[in-house]
């Protein structure tokens, strides 16, 4: 019989380790197989769970206070509303809605453990009214076993939105401002524009209500991602615009 010593460098890794890696979704290509690697992700293999909705809506009551979850609920049901007129996922509407505020009331120390930025050399220059998005989508993932990146986007981008936005985060963008909690002209008068015009046209309105309101206030930064938001929602209306005509 022939023999054929093969010069490789040893990998000490175990298949527990593998797994654990699949599970957090690393590259694990330098320990498997190309098509085992795919048929892993494929099939979603080794991930934790995602626990149950109820579980979810019994964890958050007691991350926010009876205000704070009072709002989610509110916008969890403007999310499924919103969804059921635009044709998106009820379930991911439900689940967004419901966890998009999940970090809004953590400490500052809370943050940090997270690996969110609390000074002023981020993005939000520390502010915690905006952070609160980023570190929710982390919260849903880490604590509740959350993967769909839809949902995930939604709740890092509600505050601000961002440009190309999906459908989901233009929903929970909307919602988190039109449900029924939320009293002022303000908003009334993004929900006239929702009830006679598009979602996209909803979220422009959005984000021209909130940039005026920060510029009349001379305490308040104005974020740029709001105004960038802003001008791709511009541009999206007018190219639909021409596509139509």
């Amino acid at each position: 019989a022939s023999v054929f010593v093969a010069d490789v460098p040893q990998i000490d890794v175990s298949a527990t380790q593998i797994r654990a890696a699949a599970g957090a979704g690393e590259e694990i290509g330098a320990f498997v197989p190309a098509p085992v690697r795919d048929y892993i992700r494929q099939k979603n293999l080794y991930r934790p769970a995602r626990l149950h909705f109820s579980e979810i809506y019994e964890d958050v009551k007691t991350l926010l206070s009876p205000r704070r979850f009072t709002h989610s609920i509110g916008v969890m049901e403007e999310s499924v509303r919103l969804g059921e007129r635009f044709g998106a996922d009820r379930e991911k509407c439900r689940l967004a809605g419901l966890l998009h505020d999940c970090a809004k009331e953590l400490t500052e120390q809370q943050y940090r453990w997270l690996g969110i930025k609390t000074d002023d050399s981020g993005e939000y220059d520390g502010k915690q009214v905006l952070l609160h998005g980023e570190a929710g989508a982390i919260l849903a993932e880490m604590r509740y076993g959350v993967r769909d990146p839809e949902i995930l986007a939604a709740i890092r981008w509600h505050i601000t939105g961002r440009p190309e936005m999906g459908l989901l985060e233009q929903i929970l963008f909307v919602a988190d401002y039109t449900e029924p909690g939320r009293e002022g002209a303000v908003f009334d008068q993004v929900r006239e524009t929702l009830r006679n015009g598009s979602l996209l046209q909803a979220v422009l309105a959005e984000c021209e209500s909130t940039i005026q309101y920060v510029m009349n206030r001379k305490d308040k930064q104005l974020c740029t991602q709001t105004v960038r938001t802003r001008n791709w929602v511009l541009k999206k209306i007018a190219e639909e615009a021409e596509h139509v005509g």
